[in-house]
């Protein structure tokens, strides 16, 4: 129950902070509007110096030009009706207020009012039976395009933001392929290249086998000879020493005849 009146208690603080001025008007969402400049005011404490800006001077001197320079009957029993329809819609949206609201809409006699002297700016050139653009649109109107065109920013910036991802995807499935087919490609030049140097090699050991094999056979001839050669040798000397022992024994025979001859 006291969470209950805590609320209540801070809703009618909040409504005791609302500006009660014939040009102060709230949204559905809260927010104080000027429905002279139909602008936005940030808050409550602006709004003094909002009424004092060259924005709003322009405006209310728009305003008092259009009424010196009355409308055809029609045209101004048009402008009526849409004012009267945009205060009803006013009062609607604020029947449940606890505290009756100023009625929206300008006062009957607001340009009979005095206002304090000031220093008036020479207002541009106003066309005969104009109103300031978008003078009676409908906030909630506005607020609705506003969040429809949000929506559609929205929706147009997913699009492309799912397009870039498309296109990196793409960009990032070529560069793979790209990058696989260098990799093919270097490994078949490696390949290839080992392949040269191992037919490089066999050929080299092949030659090593070859002047192995060559070397040994004129190693085995070279001891063929070498034996042979020491084989004659051998021969030769025993041939001498034979000779040389028969000459001795010759020798000896003939002392031995001329000594029995003796």
């Amino acid at each position: 129950m006291s969470d209950v009146r805590r609320l209540f208690k801070k809703q009618k603080q909040e409504r005791a902070k609302r500006v009660e001025h014939p040009f102060a008007k709230y949204d559905d969402t809260g927010r104080l509007l000027c429905i002279v400049c139909n602008s936005l005011v940030k808050n409550e404490n602006v709004w003094p110096a909002h009424l004092g800006s060259s924005l709003h001077r322009q405006q209310i001197e728009k305003l008092k030009a259009l009424k010196n320079k009355r409308p055809a009957p029609e045209q101004e029993q048009t402008q009526q009706a849409k004012r009267t329809k945009f205060e009803n819609i006013s009062s609607d949206e604020e029947e449940d207020d606890e505290e009756e609201e100023h009625k929206e809409g300008l006062p009957e006699d607001f340009f009979d009012q005095q206002e304090e002297p000031m220093e008036e700016d020479i207002p541009e050139p106003v066309k005969p039976n104009t109103i300031p653009a978008g003078f009676f649109d409908d906030p909630e109107q506005e607020a609705k395009a506003q969040r429809v065109a949000n929506e559609q920013a929205k929706l147009t910036l997913e699009k492309d933001l799912n397009e870039f991802h498309e296109t990196m995807i793409d960009v990032s499935a070529e560069t793979k392929q790209l990058e696989e087919e260098d990799d093919e490609t270097l490994y078949a030049n490696r390949n290839q290249d080992i392949f040269e140097e191992q037919a490089i090699l066999d050929a080299r050991v092949e030659k090593l086998k070859q002047m192995r094999s060559t070397g040994t056979i004129v190693q085995k001839e070279q001891d063929d000879d070498d034996e042979m050669r020491q084989e004659l040798k051998t021969n030769v000397r025993h041939l001498l020493a034979k000779k040389q022992s028969k000459s001795v024994s010759s020798m000896f025979d003939d002392d031995e005849s001329s000594s029995d001859d003796e």
